[in-house]
């Protein structure tokens, strides 16, 4: 990989007294009495700041739910804890059921990017026959998406791997650990590290080579989702699967994007706080920041029950 990019050990330690606020807030005997008196009070922007030590409880369909461990290091989980039991963004709400939604009639479901396994136990859990491969790079998310996936007795059909994608093979060092505190969300595949854990990377194409049932992606990659793109083109033009993917502003290649997904028959579609918005071309922006690449039509996906909404004016 390139020998320049982000040191993410870096950027993720906190000021000083940031990690003591948050030490003294993680303290058990502190955090209950804390959580339990914030609890009933209306959901605001900043009580989701608060860490909460424990696990929390995704709620899905038909009382199945999904046990995210570790809120105090994992950010989904303590999302979900403080939106009792869903996810905070209505746009982060929709891109998730989509993701089980679609795969409905899938045999796969790749969560490339998976942090500590969210989409990828929910798709289990809410699809009884799917197998799902879970690709993430950092060593503690992996270890926390083992538990999780232990945890919800789905170790028969989400596998987890400690394995980055990308357009070709290489390796990636990666820290060991970033630390106690929260586990970091945001490692490229242009990060650097002077010692640490040399982290396979592979292509699509040469994982899946042959494979040609259904299947569903997400992709949350960093702005890298052109490399894994570039590495599964063989694969994405032969089974054609739906993909939600977040792409950030900062993501190059996205002209190169747009045309392999019309090359190859692909709609896109904004995924917003207010719907699925087809677009004639991928613009992203600072939130509501996933899509939707898919060969269905806007009358198909309406169909399936996701709601649809016009550009804004």
């Amino acid at each position: 990989m390139s020998a320049v990019g982000t040191d993410y050990r870096r950027v993720a330690t906190p000021a000083l007294w940031k990690a003591m606020a948050r030490r003294l807030l993680l303290t058990p005997a502190i955090n209950r009495p804390v959580v339990m008196a914030l609890a009933p009070l209306q959901a605001a922007e900043w009580k989701r700041r608060i860490p909460v030590v424990g696990a929390a409880t995704l709620r899905l369909g038909n009382d199945r739910s999904v046990v995210l461990q570790k809120a105090e290091r994992c950010q989904v989980a303590k999302e979900v804890y403080w939106g009792q039991g869903h996810l905070h963004g209505a746009a982060d709400r929709l891109a998730l059921q989509l993701a089980i939604t679609l795969s409905a009639d899938a045999d796969t479901f790749l969560d490339i990017g998976a942090y500590t396994g969210l989409f990828a136990l929910a798709v289990a859990r809410e699809n009884p026959r799917i197998q799902c491969d879970a690709y993430e790079i950092v060593p503690d998310n992996y270890v926390l998406m083992w538990e999780n996936t232990i945890r919800n007795n789905l170790v028969a059909r989400v596998h987890p791997r400690l394995v980055g994608l990308g357009a070709a093979k290489g390796t990636l060092k990666v820290p060991g650990s970033f630390g106690s505190g929260a586990l970091a969300s945001s490692v490229a595949l242009d990060s650097v590290a002077a010692d640490g854990v040399d982290i396979p990377i592979a292509a699509l194409d040469e994982l899946y080579a042959g494979y040609a049932s259904k299947m569903v992606m997400k992709i949350d990659v960093e702005g890298f989702e052109w490399e894994v793109l570039r590495g599964g083109r063989q694969l994405i033009a032969r089974v054609k699967p739906d993909m939600v993917c977040e792409v950030l502003r900062r993501a190059p290649n996205v002209p190169e994007m747009e045309a392999f997904l019309r090359q190859v028959g692909y709609n896109i579609f904004h995924i917003s706080d207010a719907g699925l918005r087809p677009a004639d071309r991928i613009v992203p922006v600072k939130l509501e920041r996933d899509w939707l690449f898919t060969t269905r039509s806007a009358s198909e996906l309406q169909a399936r029950g996701f709601p649809l909404t016009a550009a804004p004016s």
